[in-house]
């Protein structure tokens, strides 16, 4: 295997042999069998590469809040508790700032200051964009800002359509602690439609313009709604109907947040009882209805009804009345929320 040169470039391209050199000895990354770095403030050695703590900037609210965890340079490995730090505009502005570790707390420190800082970088932020350098994107959630300029590489607002799946259930808190998104809105509720007087629908001018993502879980509590017609886009729908409510605040939240990203989640497999004797048949054809809606407006779909992997043998683990989830029914759906999120948009 070879990785190509590109064009115009000063690039030396790394080969098998090449890579084959890279190693690790004590601790510390080696190539050739010698240490990479020089000492203990070198570049290579004080740049944290990687790490479990996952850290939320919010250049609106001028924070950085980390969690409790460990990160790793080339040559040691760190341990920081979680503790919120923070910055002022000049930081997140007009001055680039490195965000360091330094005896278990974050520091930030100036580029005039950091060739003899102690500590160790993580990454940088400046004009309200974060540089990760090495440390792992998927770590890093960011509000009122971005990472490398690219508004798809996290997400600093989360906004949950539901309801009491979504409202009583915790699974969304697994999805948080995977991204550490800095600000969440659930605005599930009990019993809550999608159609109707009352229906989720009336959400599309509830959700602020600053939501980077919304999830949309809605049905259980229609099978005797009316179910009515997908219309083309863009068309006059009848609020009333589960079609109709459910396209109309689709294409409510896309006109007033064109980059938002959405994600559909059919209602999951139910039982009318705790035993799974009588299986509720009509929220799979809900489920149904909104793939098809998915595939109408080119939105993602967790297909919830099919992929949770309970069934009438094993669904009393997974649920605590026939639908509700257990703890470890709110681990399968934050397991398959964070895979769609990663595989629509690359979170």
């Amino acid at each position: 295997m070879t990785i190509e040169k590109p064009s115009g470039s000063s690039y030396v391209p790394f080969n098998k042999t090449t890579l084959d050199k890279i190693g690790e000895s004590g601790g510390s990354m080696t190539f050739n069998g010698s240490a990479i770095g020089g000492g203990s403030n070198s570049t290579p050695t004080k740049l944290i590469v990687g790490g479990n703590v996952k850290f939320a900037v919010d250049f609106t609210a001028k924070t950085i809040s980390f969690t409790t965890y460990n990160m790793w340079t080339p040559t040691v490995s760190l341990t920081l508790n979680a503790g919120t730090k923070p910055f002022t505009a000049e930081m997140g502005i007009t001055t680039f700032y490195y965000v360091c570790y330094n005896a278990n707390t974050i520091e930030l420190v100036t580029s005039a200051n950091i060739a003899a800082y102690a500590g160790y970088v993580a990454f940088g932020i400046m004009n309200n964009n974060v540089f990760p350098f090495s440390y792992p994107l998927n770590q890093i959630g960011v509000r009122g800002g971005t990472i490398f300029n690219r508004t798809d590489l996290s997400i600093g607002e989360w906004t949950l359509i539901g309801d009491s799946l979504t409202q009583g259930n915790s699974w969304w808190n697994n999805v948080r602690e995977q991204y550490y998104i800095p600000i969440v809105t659930n605005l599930a509720v009990s019993g809550k439609r999608m159609s109707g007087a009352s229906g989720m629908w009336l959400d599309k001018d509830t959700v602020t313009t600053t939501t980077d993502l919304v999830t949309i879980m809605g049905g259980t509590n229609d099978e005797s709604a009316t179910r009515g017609t997908l219309q083309p886009v863009g068309s006059t729908f009848d609020t009333n109907t589960y079609f109709g409510a459910y396209q109309t605040l689709i294409e409510g939240l896309l006109t007033r947040i064109p980059k938002l990203r959405i994600v559909l989640m059919t209602p999951p497999r139910a039982w009318t009882d705790t035993t799974g004797t009588t299986l509720r048949t009509a929220l799979r054809d809900i489920g149904d209805n909104v793939k098809s809606i998915g595939q109408a407006y080119n939105l993602p779909v967790i297909d919830m009804y099919n992929n949770m992997g309970y069934n009438e043998k094993n669904q009393q683990t997974y649920l605590t009345d026939g639908l509700h989830w257990t703890s470890e029914g709110t681990k399968r759906v934050g397991t398959l929320v964070c895979g769609a999120l990663r595989q629509y948009y690359g979170l």
